[in-house]
């Protein structure tokens, strides 16, 4: 260990010397000695060689956005990703049960019962499609603007039916609806810098998954 340390502060001055003294003496051929020579130093100890190549494996990762994705494809992420998407299905399963309860128009609360209905389908949308975006990016613009016109039609869905709706389901909503903005702005940052098939990462990214299992709990049980 001591010997690798002591080659690697022999290699570190040689280089940053030759370094200075073609910046800042225009000594370009001493320059060029003494970079080599770190060169060489690192290159006979294999130690410091593997060593030297992992901190420029990293410096390229972090200039590439490779260490992003490796957090992304990281077994928590994944796991994450599993368990988004289990609460999806949930969601999908649970609301086949809302669609399929039958709605007599005599009954008092007929009006209210359509709206939830109605909201349900608009919100399942986007839900679908924004946390398989959230995953693994968007491949185009043109998809994220589906994206973003799902989101925009349930929101406008909830609006025209908000009379329908108590106080208590109403503030679940506007979450669903404030979770769907931020992530979806996540992903419009992406779009902006051309990073497609880039997925998001964070709880926070995810939080839509969770709204909307909670507001489709309460929508079943309202219908």
């Amino acid at each position: 260990m001591e010997k690798i340390k002591e080659d690697a502060i022999k290699a570190v001055v040689a280089i940053i010397i030759g370094i200075g003294a073609i910046l800042s003496f225009k000594e370009f051929l001493a320059g060029i000695i003494l970079i080599a020579v770190g060169a060489v130093i690192i290159g006979v100890n294999e130690n410091l060689r593997s060593l030297f190549l992992s901190f420029v494996k990293w410096i390229w990762d972090k200039m590439t956005g490779k260490e992003t994705q490796k957090m992304e494809g990281s077994p928590g992420a994944l796991q994450q990703q599993a368990k988004m998407d289990a609460i999806v299905g949930d969601v999908v399963n649970t609301g086949k049960i809302i669609q399929n309860i039958n709605i007599n128009r005599n009954q008092e609360d007929y009006e209210k019962r359509v709206a939830l209905k109605t909201i349900y389908k608009k919100m399942v949308k986007p839900l679908r499609t924004l946390n398989l975006a959230a995953n693994v990016g968007v491949k185009n613009k043109k998809e994220f603007n589906e994206i973003s016109e799902s989101i925009d039609e349930f929101i406008n869905t909830k609006m025209e039916n908000e009379l329908e709706l108590d106080d208590e389901l109403l503030n679940k909503l506007d979450e669903v609806m404030g979770a769907f903005r931020h992530t979806s702005h996540e992903l419009y940052t992406k779009v902006q810098k051309n990073k497609f098939n880039e997925g998001l990462h964070g709880l926070k990214s995810f939080d839509f998954v969770m709204k909307c299992k909670e507001a489709t709990s309460m929508i079943k049980s309202r219908v």
